[in-house]
């Protein structure tokens, strides 16, 4: 995925009908978005705006953290001690 306005890139994903939790099926992501079936977000690297929340400790209303081991997009900032 690349963002014209920006010039950032990241990758697709498929949420779960409810929810924050990524889809069990990866293999539907481009599928079911061009068939604008599903839910599909973008995710886009945001370094500097992570950086700057985890300093502050205050995240902006969009932006969340993938976390890869519970497959799911969260918007809590992550604690810089943990081993995730």
């Amino acid at each position: 995925v690349y963002c014209r306005r920006c010039g950032r890139s990241g990758w697709g994903v498929q949420l779960a009908s409810t929810g924050n939790n990524l889809s069990e099926n990866n293999d539907s992501i481009r599928r079911t978005h061009a068939a604008h079936d599903g839910r599909f977000r973008a995710l886009l690297s945001a370094p500097r705006e992570g950086a700057s929340a985890v300093d502050t400790g205050e995240a902006t209303a969009s932006l969340r953290w993938f976390d890869t081991v519970n497959r799911c997009l969260d918007h809590h900032i992550p604690d810089a001690d943990s081993p995730k």
